[in-house]
């Protein structure tokens, strides 16, 4: 039954009426939706005479999930969850073992509760993620559900006290010191990027902005569409304290701009703030080309 349940919620997507608006969304690639095309993809390469394999059931299933949530459809959100949920319980659909489909589910809880804006329950979910990842010595996905950890403390900061980003820092440091003994190269890049974020909230803009910079390269080559799009945006944002500063700064006042170049008089400050707020704006349209294609509403607004 979770198997039927499964494939129709899936065909009124791929075969509904609105797969014409998908259509003309992915005809320009470069602002096309990810979650739609990537599906229309997987439409593509079945078969339709035949029955849908395990595995395009749940990488369909799951696609769709991530979108959902993405997009803020949480209701749809929920019973794909529950339904993936119970497909892979029966033993016919299992695709991965049982600790790696606990962590699979684990993890699209975290990500359905720092939506729905349920921090504690995320926690909760993440801790349990991580702790299985750690007993099973699944050391990847013990360093992923920590930068999770972080990741929701960061989030969370944004609607608490201050002191709360700091709660980012324990787990982070953890999540790198794992990458660094184990070689996990791009996953180390994702968590300085995070870092980065911390350093910005409690002032610290160059400081982030170096550890941004040394980073950049390889969270755009291999991180989630998602961290892309934040990575631009703690970068924008590093640009524009740096631009306030200087703004607010006493005249004669010796000030470093994104060249090292030490400038000592008024119009030296508005070139640094001129080209502090140009490479701001250009950032900052990255990151909302990202977030289109994630269909991210809420984070797109505050870009």
């Amino acid at each position: 039954e979770s198997s039927l349940a499964t494939r129709r919620m899936l065909s009124s997507y791929f075969y509904g009426p609105g797969m014409d608006v998908w259509r003309i969304g992915c005809a320009d690639e470069s602002s096309s939706n990810v979650y739609a095309s990537t599906l229309l993809h997987l439409a593509k390469s079945s078969d339709t005479k035949k029955s849908p394999s395990t595995g395009w059931i749940q990488t369909s299933s799951t696609i769709l999930h991530e979108w959902c949530v993405r997009s803020y459809d949480f209701s749809m959100a929920r019973s794909l969850q529950c339904l993936l949920n119970n497909h892979a319980a029966l033993p016919s659909g299992a695709l991965m073992p049982a600790i790696e489909a606990s962590l699979a589910s684990l993890t699209r809880s975290t990500h359905l509760s720092i939506q729905q804006r349920d921090y504690e329950r995320a926690k909760t979910s993440a801790r349990r993620a991580c702790w299985l990842a750690s007993h099973h010595g699944l050391l990847f996905q013990q360093a992923w559900q920590l930068l999770q950890l972080a990741l929701i403390d960061l989030e969370s900061s944004s609607c608490a006290p201050q002191s709360t980003i700091e709660r980012a820092i324990p787990p982070l440091l953890e999540c790198l010191s794992l990458c660094e003994d184990y070689f996990m190269d791009p996953l180390r890049a994702v968590a300085l990027s995070a870092l980065a974020k911390v350093h910005l909230g409690m002032g610290r803009f160059r400081k982030a902005r170096s550890m941004l910079n040394a980073a950049m390269s390889l969270v755009m080559q291999h991180g989630h569409l998602w961290l892309q799009s934040e990575a631009c945006l703690t970068l924008a944002k590093c640009h524009l304290a740096e631009a306030s500063w200087i703004e607010g700064g006493k005249p004669g006042d010796l000030i470093s701009d994104r060249k090292g170049i030490l400038s000592t008089t008024d119009s030296g400050h508005a070139i640094d703030i001129m080209n502090l707020r140009q490479t701001a704006l250009f950032q900052l349209e990255k990151s909302a080309s990202i977030l289109e294609q994630l269909d991210d509403i809420s984070r797109l607004r505050e870009v």
